[in-house]
């Protein structure tokens, strides 16, 4: 039998990592303090359906309504086989529809046939039609006294206020890694299966809370180890990226060494891109208050990483898009120089008009059309409290220039020469719309023929425009989405 059948839970005490949701349903039934109605929501795989299944059985149990139901009565053990009569599991997900409904309807009119109630288990409840719910509203506000329902749901937000309000509502939450961990670890010395510690404690950590999922993916790590839980193979079936490689990236990060990142991307490339990022945010977080990284840079990665999701849509490839970040993260480590600093403890800092000069010399050098474009057509207002105020006046071919560059390669550098800037604030233009620059020709870009996949081109440069040409980075061609378009 599979490892999550076998250890379903019988009773109360069974399920894990759910104390309060318990304590409340067995105060409540030793109180004879009993809802019409209970909705449970949780992850999947967090001890839903198994909590009503069990609440089911301590109001049907021979022995009394009790938090402890016996396991040996007729109804236990009906309940048990899923065969008891007067306990009804409806999949609302398969089972959605108005006349579904309706049978419930019918049904509840005629009293138990063998228990104490008539109890309906609706597993997956917000997948019901809105007739549905409304059909079945009226039952769930007065029903007759020997019926009771129990919802389960993944996504509480899709049930309609008017359901919510008539029934009682407990959450489930995600299991933390260090009530799994030591569960699992008991459940495999039961079974007799050899394991490394920190093997258990990642298939914890790849089951992100759910007791089900970690449940399956241990057992596909026994069967691929030999009947052993080893780490490495944890790695490998799961796709979690080693703990060890991610501490050596952010140590290359914030180190400043742009070869070694570029030389790490390929390895981090190999995993699922949300888990790297996971890893990644994870590993940031256990560093905040040390020395080794400062809240200011923090601030940074974090912004870094957020804009870079928005890389996504233009190129989805992970090579690229850990490329984008890792490279920029080199850039926002960078301490400041001891000329500033000193210029900073004497007051001598450059203006926030100055600073948006040094941007537009700065766009300039790197492309001279890009730079022109944006000397003319925005207009510095101020700076202050981390929010940049400009006038935007731009004509069409200069718009739509700025808006493909302006994640990419404006804000990178808005971000490097400002500092972290938490708004940009854009006002209406007042003035006539000045004269578009003449265009940059071909020959004057190196006469290269024109890219049969323009986005892509962009891509190309734009790391071009950031990073420099040291380290080529090769980026698969891909079929070219819509253009990003700036908030």
């Amino acid at each position: 039998m599979v490892l999550s059948l076998k250890y379903r839970p019988k009773k109360f005490e069974d399920v894990v990592g759910q104390r309060v949701v318990i304590e409340t349903l067995t105060n409540g039934l030793e109180r004879g303090k009993v809802a019409n109605c209970y909705l449970f929501s949780g992850i999947r795989g967090s001890g839903k359906t198994s909590t009503a299944r069990i609440l089911a059985k301590a109001l049907q149990c021979e022995a009394g309504i009790s938090p402890n139901p016996c396991l040996t009565c007729s109804n236990c053990r009906l309940a048990e086989e899923g065969n008891h009569p007067d306990i009804i599991e409806l999949d609302a997900a398969s089972r959605r529809r108005i006349e579904d409904i309706r049978e419930i309807i019918e049904q509840s009119k005629y009293p138990p046939s063998i228990g104490r109630f008539k109890i309906f288990i609706l597993d997956e409840v917000h997948m019901l039609t809105p007739e549905a719910f409304n059909a079945l509203l009226k039952l769930i506000e007065e029903p007759p006294p020997f019926i009771k329902f129990i919802m389960a749901t993944t996504e509480p937000t899709k049930i309609p206020d008017t359901i919510l309000s008539r029934a009682f509502h407990l959450h489930f939450r995600p299991v933390p890694e260090e009530e799994l961990t030591p569960y699992l670890m008991e459940l495999l010395k039961r079974e007799g299966i050899e394991f490394e510690e920190e093997g258990v404690r990642l298939v914890a950590k790849a089951g992100r809370g759910s007791v089900r999922d970690s449940l399956t993916i241990l057992e596909q790590v026994v069967q691929y180890g030999g009947g052993k839980v080893v780490a490495d193979k944890v790695v490998e079936v799961v796709g979690i990226v080693p703990p060890s490689l991610i501490s050596q990236v952010v140590e290359s990060v914030l180190a400043g060494k742009k070869g070694e990142v570029v030389r790490q991307i390929p390895q981090l490339a190999r995993y699922d891109l949300e888990s790297v990022v996971a890893a990644l945010g994870e590993e940031l977080q256990a560093r905040l208050g040390s020395d080794t990284l400062q809240l200011t840079v923090a601030h940074r990665f974090f912004t870094i990483i957020g804009d870079g999701w928005k890389i996504l849509k233009l190129n989805p490839d992970p090579k690229f898009f850990l490329s984008y970040i890792l490279l920029r993260m080199v850039e926002a480590s960078k301490p400041l120089q001891i000329e500033e600093l000193i210029a900073e403890l004497e007051g001598e800092i450059e203006s926030p008009a100055r600073l948006f000069d040094r941007l537009v010399e700065e766009l300039k050098s790197r492309d001279e059309e890009l730079g022109v474009c944006f000397e003319t057509s925005i207009k510095f207002i101020s700076f202050h409290n981390g929010v940049l105020k400009w006038e935007s006046c731009p004509e069409e071919r200069c718009k739509k220039l700025l808006r493909r560059y302006f994640a990419l390669v404006i804000k990178p550098l808005i971000d490097q020469i400002f500092g972290p800037v938490s708004k940009i604030e854009v006002v209406r233009c007042t003035e006539k719309k000045p004269p578009s620059p003449p265009p940059v020709k071909e020959g004057e870009r190196g006469g290269k023929e024109a890219n049969q996949f323009p986005q892509l081109e962009e891509v190309t440069k734009a790391i071009r425009l950031n990073f420099g040409t040291q380290t080529p980075i090769e980026i698969e061609p891909k079929r070219p989405p819509q253009n990003i378009e700036k908030e």
